[in-house]
């Protein structure tokens, strides 16, 4: 995705800034990620001008040192630099009188202006500009980090290459899980009727998540989002040739051990202080997993970025979760399904016996999907030994 940046100019002298324009163009074509700029003239320094071009998010001004001198330009720096918290304008400051050492110091430590050069340093000026870029894509790269929502995958994308990757859309081919508390929406509904305060309520989602998370963690999962009482998770990551059957047998026993852990933690959990009522209805858990190609990629808005996979893929996962027919629901609490392409994957296992099925279902008239029937397979028992 290619940037284009906004230049500001502030200078009275025509042949001055179309020096000035020659100098950019020649900077940014050692950029390749970057456009042409955007440029802003302006012949004279004001404070309530400036305050206007503010709102212009400008990432570079170049200012006339005489102009500034004249004026109380200055003081309309302050306005000009700082952008937010993650970001200010990168201000040079140039001169046609000869460089004066006591000036340049005083413009620089009171005002913070990126630099202060003399109009005949062409090559100076030209370093300038490039180091006031490499500055600009420092300070954007800390602001899309700070943006994302799982400060763990901040990390995980510094890497430009991968960043970069991400950002265009990876098409790739991945486990997916969904792990839904079933009753959970009447257990927290009786624990209000009998007094629970709401904090009891969201304490125990808060809590069932962070179990969820650190066992999906354990192998490999990667947690894309939480839905209500929900987890969405997915198996696979930058690695080369990941093998299908390792990233399904990962999800597969993540979702074994939420399973047979729930049931133990729930009691441990109702002991803990905060919780003045356990409602009879106790929720359980129901997990299905799925396999296929998904488009991986950076999805939201500039305040706030995920990293999440999309397609039909992920929509025909929660269809099955969500799927009923005749008043039955195909996925019940402490159950596991899988998809066949999830079967084909672990073929080897299963012939080796490390996976027990207790049904085979051919799903009819899933909603709003496009498939007629899809097979899937009720888990019976997982027996985990992982490598």
């Amino acid at each position: 995705m290619n940037e284009r940046m906004n230049i500001l100019i502030v200078e009275d002298d025509k042949g001055d800034i179309r020096r000035i324009k020659r100098s950019v163009s020649r900077v940014v074509d050692g950029f390749s990620e970057l456009e042409n700029p955007n440029f802003v003239e302006i012949n004279k320094v004001e404070s309530e001008d400036i305050k206007k071009l503010t709102e212009l998010d400008f990432d570079i001004a170049i200012v006339d040192y005489e102009l500034l001198e004249d004026s109380n330009g200055f003081e309309a720096i302050k306005y000009l630099r700082t952008r937010d918290l993650f970001f200010e304008t990168k201000v040079i400051v140039w001169t046609g009188k000869a460089k004066d050492i006591d000036d340049a110091k005083t413009v620089i430590n009171k005002y913070k202006v990126f630099s202060y050069l003399t109009k005949g340093q062409q090559n100076d000026f030209d370093e300038q500009l490039k180091e006031a870029i490499l500055s600009i894509k420092r300070d954007r790269k800390i602001k899309t980090l700070s943006s994302f929502s799982d400060i763990n995958f901040r990390r995980f994308i510094e890497d430009d290459k991968k960043w970069k990757s991400l950002e265009s859309g990876l098409l790739c081919e991945k486990a997916i899980m969904f792990c839904d508390l079933s009753n959970s929406t009447d257990f927290i509904q009786e624990m209000r009727r009998g007094g629970q305060e709401q904090s009891g309520a969201a304490k125990f989602l808060r809590n069932f998540f962070t179990e969820a998370s650190k066992i999906i963690k354990k192998y490999g999962g990667i947690i894309d989002k939480f839905i209500g009482d929900e987890v969405m998770a997915y198996f696979g990551g930058f690695q080369e040739e990941e093998e299908p059957l390792k990233l399904c047998y990962n999800a597969l026993c993540a979702a074994w051990e939420i399973k047979i852990t729930f049931a133990g933690w729930f009691e441990k959990e109702m002991e803990k202080p905060g919780y003045n009522v356990i409602p009879a209805i106790k929720p359980d858990v129901k997990t299905i997993v799925h396999f296929g190609e998904v488009i991986w990629g950076v999805i939201g808005s500039e305040d706030f970025l995920d990293v999440s996979i999309l397609t039909h893929q992920v929509i025909k996962a929660v269809r099955l979760l969500e799927h009923s027919e005749g008043g039955k629901k195909l996925v019940n609490g402490g159950e596991i399904l899988i998809t066949k392409d999830v079967y084909d994957c672990l073929l080897d296992y299963i012939k080796e016996r490390k996976i027990h099925f207790s049904e085979k279902i051919v799903v009819e008239n899933v909603r709003n999907f496009g498939e007629n029937s899809i097979p899937v397979y009720k888990v019976k028992n997982v027996k985990i030994c992982l490598s």
